[in-house]
């Protein structure tokens, strides 16, 4: 995903670009400061964090990253999706992102093997 958004400021993309990272748990968080930081630059670029169990860190949320994908955009119309991580959740979000309107072609996706 750190590829997509370098991607899309090197082509000087201009739109919204908004990043969910999900965990299960805190120590599964990666480069934090750093997508922070690139927002400080890139006025267009949201980076939000999401702990699912466990402790939540400061800064982060602690919901199931699909809740707060609907809730933050009840519509997708006219928006490029891009997913990665376990099948199912991968899965869950893409079925949401096509029930708000996402059309099929514009939801990327790569499966990982957790």
């Amino acid at each position: 995903m750190i590829g997509v958004v370098q991607d899309v400021f090197e082509n000087d993309h201009t739109g919204l670009v908004y990043l969910f990272h999900s965990v299960t748990d805190a120590d599964y968080l990666y480069y934090c400061d750093e997508l922070r930081e690139i927002g400080k630059y890139y006025p267009n670029f949201r980076y939000l964090s999401c702990v699912e169990l466990g402790l939540v860190p400061q800064g982060c949320r602690g919901d199931p990253v699909n809740r707060i994908i609907q809730e933050s955009f009840p519509k997708l119309s006219d928006w490029k999706i891009f997913l990665c991580g376990a099948r199912d959740q991968v899965h869950k979000i893409q079925r949401q992102s096509y029930l708000a309107g996402a059309g099929m072609k514009d939801i990327y996706f790569e499966v990982t093997k957790i």
